[in-house]
């Protein structure tokens, strides 16, 4: 039986769990669905006497989301308990938050004898990735309790993390106007989070003044986002692996054709319009979930919350709030095999002839012919090697190239900055991207929850905690290396093993792709990068390669 600490609060007390001197709370519902495309109403300000020894509902999402988040991350599944697992349309906007033991509790300090504080603490808001289709905090690849113990134990700076569960799928992102459904819930979900994060997190014994935005993949997307927001949300915020072009914002009428494609896949797209609203607002939320990766799920530009009625792409993402000076922008070197879990390349009978021909109508001969030769594809390789150096190559397109992209145009502007990080460890854990730096690797190495699977020699263990004690500087307002300049150093942190990892000069590190991304980069990023998202899907229910 679990340990547990009561917090007295102007939420209401609050009954958390404890283990080893850290304390988490969880299920904490920061936000009211009123329902279905419904905007969140928040945030929550009373509690009363709460259990936040229980888990809250997840968003409602595919059943075996928990199984494909690992194999993305490549680690082994610890399956939840079945309490955590627990799903709800309505009730999934809740959040756990983790904090040392020592910075709240005053009444248990006293009886137990611990000295007393008053300093507030550092606080990441951390928002999970899943292509806006899975994830959740429960998921315990994302469980901050060993990050938060090493923070103190280890890093010498304690900090606070709250993650957030919000809506996803085409619950979280559906917009159109039959249906009365403006979009961008998952979204508006974080945003609310956020504040009630700044409104409690004091309480907990954050500092309310020093939050940092942390999220990764479709996390990272959305923290990017809500770099457009009129409101101060944040200080600084870490961005891994994913940018807002990689899913990009669309204007409603490109969302009014995924309403459709939507309506196709659930078999009612034929109905008169108010029938086929109708269905829509009352089909089961499961059987939404159940499409969710056989559609695109993507926010809008409405205007308001997004401000522009324009796609947002690679080239076009440039907000610059005045409330935000500091970001950590990284990839990782293989993004690519989170793209070759989903993608159909093999299908094509010659997918290099098939690639080149559609690239070719984007590029010039010229630009077509450099980039081929930068990512060395030959018509003399293997099948397999072709198929894997596109991926690479598109990957770098949606993942890396617009990362450094950004950084170099954040720390363009006055009093901006910048750290750029690059994950090239590739993993010693067992699964379908071992030995690879693969999509999700920075998690791996950020939260320590893999750290028992780690091999105790290698040095992967120790760079573990490199990692996680960046984080924990970056947070107290600390370099956690050199920050980058266009101008001088163009700084890059490489996170890898056996001497390989460090501060390297990005034009050194790396040669060859440094100078395959300045091709790709005069190429056209988000012509390439349309065109291979379109490629990724396959030849076609027809068989068309062209």
């Amino acid at each position: 039986m679990e340990k547990t600490r009561i917090l007295t609060t102007k939420l209401g007390r609050i009954t958390g769990a404890v283990l080893d001197n850290v304390v988490q709370y969880r299920g904490i519902p920061y936000a009211r669905i009123p329902g279905r495309f419904k905007d969140p109403v928040g945030p929550v300000t009373h509690l009363g006497d709460f259990d936040a020894t229980k888990w809250g509902p997840m968003a409602v999402q595919q059943p075996d989301a928990e199984e494909v988040d690992a194999r993305v991350l490549n680690h082994k599944l610890t399956p939840m308990p079945a309490e955590r697992k627990t799903m709800s349309e309505l009730e999934c906007a809740n959040l756990v938050v983790v904090t040392p033991y020592t910075s709240v509790h005053a009444e248990e300090r006293e009886k137990d004898n611990l000295s007393p504080t008053t300093v507030l603490l550092p606080t990441i808001v951390w928002v999970h990735g899943g292509a806006n289709r899975i994830g959740s905090a429960n998921f315990v690849g994302y469980d901050m309790r060993r990050f938060v113990k090493h923070s103190i134990d280890v890093v010498g700076r304690p900090v606070v993390v709250v993650s957030l569960n919000y809506r996803l799928g085409t619950l979280g992102y559906l917009a159109c106007g039959e249906v009365g459904a403006g979009g961008n819930y998952g979204l508006k979900d974080q945003v609310v989070g956020l504040r009630w994060v700044k409104e409690h997190i004091q309480q907990f014994g954050g500092d309310p003044d020093n939050i940092t935005f942390m999220g990764e993949s479709a996390g990272g997307i959305a923290g990017s986002l809500h770099l457009y927001s009129k409101v101060p949300l944040f200080k600084r915020a870490i961005l891994l692996s994913g940018l807002a072009g990689l899913l990009p914002p669309r204007p409603l009428d490109a969302q009014e054709l995924i309403y459709l494609k939507t309506c196709e896949k659930l078999d009612f797209a034929n109905l008169p319009p108010l029938q086929r609203a109708e269905r829509m607002l009352t089909i089961p939320a499961v059987e939404l979930a159940k499409i969710a990766f056989e559609v695109e799920i993507c926010p809008t530009s409405d205007g308001e919350f997004i401000p522009t009625k324009d796609w947002i792409r690679h080239e076009n993402f440039k907000p610059l709030p005045d409330w935000c000076d500091s970001l950590v922008i990284g990839s990782c070197k293989d993004e690519w095999g989170v793209m070759q879990q989903g993608g159909a390349i093999k299908d094509y009978s010659n997918p290099l002839r098939t690639f080149k021909r559609r690239i070719s109508r984007q590029l010039t001969p010229e630009q077509t012919s450099s980039l081929l030769s930068h990512f060395r594809l030959s018509p003399s390789d293997p099948r397999d090697t072709t198929i894997e150096k596109l991926y690479v190559l598109i990957a770098d397109y949606g993942f890396r190239l617009p990362a450094y992209m950004f950084t170099r145009y954040w720390t363009g502007h006055p009093q901006k900055e910048a750290y750029f990080a690059q994950f090239a460890v590739p993993t010693p854990l067992e699964g379908p991207n071992r030995g690879r730096a693969h999509h999700g690797v920075d998690v791996v190495f950020s939260f320590l929850n893999q750290h028992d699977e780690l091999p105790e020699t290698g040095g992967y263990r120790e760079l573990e905690g490199e990692v996680a004690a960046a984080w924990c500087r970056y947070v107290y307002g600390e370099a956690p290396w050199g920050a980058y300049d266009e101008e001088g150093g163009k700084v890059v942190r490489v996170f890898d093993v056996g001497g390989r990892g460090g501060e390297r000069r990005l034009d050194e590190w790396g040669r060859g792709e440094w100078e395959a991304w300045k091709v790709m980069e005069e190429a056209g990023v988000d012509r390439v990068w349309e065109m291979g998202q379109a490629f990724l899907a396959g030849p076609g229910e027809e068989g068309e390669e062209d």
